[in-house]
């Protein structure tokens, strides 16, 4: 069922919305089906991302792929990036995360494993313990928005964030009209937006790189 200048600096901000808590409500229960997206650069499609969730209704495993290229004249590659994870729910809870992420032939290899009031966390064979009592935004659930701290599933590391909610709004994807909950949100300086469905599940999101370009995120 279907639900419906660039690198390393860039593509973390659509992680994040991917990104997981180590408690969540019942309104953060994952969904079941899939959830596919078109990555765009300045409008060129350079990519997509796909979710797959699976689950009984208790336990939920989400798997999480994207693959985004960027060619210089359509020819030679200036940006390689792929990611796949694995993620394990249970009861809406989060339980486990295990990722890897290639970019431009840089790989990053994170777990995250939910314990107590701590998440562990091994980035490349590095462990360390991050405080476990906040959520991140992930593309299935708008009420993590209010949290002000995530932990980016790349990096393996807090960021901040502040969400402002600009109210409702009407936009086409796939040339149907959908309303939506607009909201701008400001990481490290840099302020994007997310537009959610009515059913909580984030149909666009965009965010300005570094180079001055603005990257979307789409529902396909």
């Amino acid at each position: 069922m279907r639900i419906p200048g660039l690198g390393i600096r860039v593509i973390p901000a659509f992680l994040c919305l991917l990104a997981f808590g180590a408690a969540a409500d019942a309104a953060c229960r994952p969904p079941s089906g899939r959830l596919d997206y078109n990555v765009l650069n300045e409008g060129s499609s350079i990519g997509w991302l796909r979710m797959d969730f699976r689950g009984d209704g208790i336990r939920t495993e989400i798997h999480t792929t994207i693959d985004v290229r960027v060619n210089f004249f359509f020819l030679i590659p200036i940006l390689v990036y792929r990611h796949d994870s694995k993620e394990v729910w249970v009861n809406g809870e989060f339980r486990r995360y295990s990722g890897v992420t290639v970019d431009n032939g840089r790989e990053h290899v994170v777990t995250v494993d939910a314990g107590g009031r701590a998440l562990r966390v091994v980035k490349n064979g590095l462990a360390e313990e991050v405080e476990a009592a906040m959520l991140s935004r992930a593309v299935w659930c708008q009420e993590t928005l209010q949290y002000g701290r995530l932990l980016s599933p790349l990096k393996g590391r807090l960021k901040e964030i502040v969400a402002e909610y600009l109210g409702e709004e009407w936009i086409e994807v796939g040339g149907k009209r959908l309303l939506t909950r607009h909201y701008a949100v400001t990481e490290d300086g840099r302020q994007g937006a997310v537009w959610y469905g009515e059913d909580g599940i984030v149909v666009k999101a965009r965010f300005p790189t570094k180079h001055g370009t603005q990257m979307t995120l789409l529902l396909d």
